[in-house]
């Protein structure tokens, strides 16, 4: 078993938060620093932390940060 915060530690970004939405399904959150910077946000439709692999969970986050660099993640 593992929890949201070791998913987030592994991963290595302060900024950003895995919680769960109360529609079920868990989501990443990113608040971008910059000035007038945007809150990202991307769902995972998993009802529970443990229906995916501890790695996927990271390279889920990782993914998602990217997207942000590269400007192709939606606020």
């Amino acid at each position: 078993m593992f929890t949201r915060k070791q998913v987030i530690n592994a991963i290595g970004e302060k900024r950003l938060a895995l919680w769960r939405d109360p529609a079920g399904y868990y989501c990443f959150g990113y608040d971008d620093p910059r000035p007038f910077g945007e809150y990202y946000t991307r769902s995972v439709m998993v009802y529970r932390l443990n229906h995916m692999q501890f790695d996927s969970w990271v390279q889920e986050g990782r993914d998602f940060l990217q997207a942000i660099r590269d400007g192709r993640a939606e606020a």
